[in-house]
């Protein structure tokens, strides 16, 4: 009986303290590519294709996201504004917002392109506010509020959303027609 006792004081002393996470292990804590950096949460991706940096370039433009600026001949600047991300393949009901805004720079190589989104502001249609996504996920000391990161519902439809946007294959190259 003691040895009972024993085994599973050490078994639960075990398991809470290995399901323990400790602030500095929040703070760093990244999640489908969503990152924390000066209390601001940037989502960074990069895609790999087997396009020439010129292809990747017109295939962005073509998709028609934005206007793009250029900042130089291997970076793009733009500002998306209130798009919606509902309907289409990333579709959630649970989704708190009809429309994002967000900032975009996309960083180009041969063979595959870098995509930083910041600034990200949410439209409730609820409160019919506008609200930018560290309100939702960070608390005051600049860590996630919850120690999976960002919401799930949230998590979801972004980076959904931002994946489906930002990917380009040959096949949108519209020169293939």
């Amino acid at each position: 009986m003691k040895y009972m006792i024993l085994f599973l004081t050490l078994f639960i002393s075990t398991v809470l303290s290995s399901q323990n996470m400790t602030k500095g292990k929040i703070d760093t804590y990244d999640l489908d590519n969503y990152h924390i950096s000066n209390c601001k949460v940037t989502w960074i991706n990069i895609f790999e294709t087997n396009l020439s940096a010129k292809e990747i370039k017109k295939a962005i433009e073509l998709k028609n996201i934005t206007n793009f600026k250029e900042f130089d001949d291997k970076t793009l600047l733009g500002e998306v504004s209130k798009i919606s991300v509902l309907g289409g393949r990333c579709n959630y009901r649970e989704y708190i917002s009809e429309a994002v805004s967000y900032k975009v720079r996309i960083d180009i190589k041969d063979g595959k392109y870098r995509v930083t989104i910041s600034d990200v502001l949410l439209y409730s249609y609820e409160n019919k506010a506008l609200y930018n996504l560290e309100w939702y996920v960070l608390n005051k000391e600049c860590e996630f509020k919850n120690p999976l990161g960002i919401s799930n519902s949230i998590r979801k439809i972004l980076t959904c959303y931002l994946l489906d946007t930002y990917t380009i294959s040959e096949s949108n190259d519209m020169d293939n027609w």
